[in-house]
């Protein structure tokens, strides 16, 4: 409950700088490798900067069942190339198992999100990869897809699923609360 808590002031203290909308997940995780589980919770912010550009930071925290946690922060910036059609590039830290010494590591990444209106709701789906510089990192594909469906003008229930891909390999299903300002 702390933890939420915690989140809920972040996403209320990122709705000061962030103009399009603000998020909170909860998702399910588990490894597709060994079969462990774990509760993820993102928050995330967009602002649409004009021109087609948006850009966007993201804080994710997984808590292992087992025990342990990882911590990965990201920050991206984007263009419409179309209408449905987002991509990105950015850069993120991971701080490695329990933020321990000499496990964090620096990376780059690359992605896309495409969506569209279906009925009273909003599908979309993407894919991002990171671009590692070094070798000893992780590497890591995740595929995602969900529907928004909004429930006033300016709040909206998500449900979604991804998969992660390489070294990484979970899958995850979850709901997101999403404010837009």
């Amino acid at each position: 409950m702390k933890k939420v808590l915690v989140a809920l002031a972040a996403v209320s203290a990122l709705s000061a700088i962030a103009g399009d909308y603000v998020s909170l997940s909860v998702e399910n995780d588990k490894s597709r490798v060994d079969r462990s589980n774990a509760v993820v919770e993102t928050v995330r912010a967009n602002k649409d900067i004009g021109a087609g550009f948006n850009i966007a930071i993201q804080d994710r925290t997984q808590v292992e069942n087992a025990g342990g946690m990882f911590n990965s922060v990201e920050g991206t910036v984007g263009y419409q190339v179309v209408s449905p059609l987002n991509v990105y590039v950015g850069a993120g830290r991971d701080q490695g198992l329990n933020g321990g010494k000499d496990q964090a590591y620096n990376y780059g990444l690359v992605g896309f999100t495409a969506g569209v209106p279906v009925g009273p709701t909003y599908a979309f789906a993407g894919a991002k990869t990171h671009a590692n510089w070094d070798k000893d990192a992780p590497k890591q594909t995740v595929a995602y897809a969900g529907v928004s469906l909004p429930v006033t003008k300016t709040f909206a229930v998500e449900v979604g699923g991804s998969a992660s891909f390489q070294d990484i390999k979970d899958k995850a299903y979850g709901i997101t609360g999403r404010v837009s300002f």
